[in-house]
């Protein structure tokens, strides 16, 4: 699953090919200072919510849209580029933190979360 936001519109790709789009809002986006979360929504108070039930690869966050059209062919391993502003490898940690790339952040683990071998 890819998501896309380029200021004009929000795209949603999975496998690679387009499966929705939506125009942006008018106006500035609104910002917050509450933390962002892997795998799960943040409550008004910064409590995750609403998790997510399966398994999560990679995750990367970019500065600017990697992907447009309606069809990408998608990486089997995310790699870091001059963009990237963060990119976690889920299949490995150190105690309760998920190395970020070199020159990025790194993730800590919180709740009951567990990393566990691809299938």
């Amino acid at each position: 699953v890819a998501g896309v936001y380029d200021r004009a519109e929000g795209r949603v790709y999975l496998n690679g090919r387009l499966i929705e789009r939506s125009p942006a809002g008018v106006g500035e986006r609104t910002r917050n200072s509450l933390p962002f979360m892997i795998g799960a929504d943040v409550n008004r108070r910064g409590q995750a919510t609403s998790f997510f039930d399966g398994l999560i690869d990679n995750v990367r966050l970019s500065r600017g849209a990697l992907y447009l059209g309606s069809r990408f062919r998608p990486e089997r391993q995310l790699e870091a580029g001059p963009k990237t502003v963060f990119l976690f490898d889920m299949d490995g940690r150190l105690g309760p933190y998920v190395p970020g790339a070199p020159g990025t952040v790194r993730a800590t683990l919180g709740g009951s979360a567990e990393l566990a071998p691809a299938e």
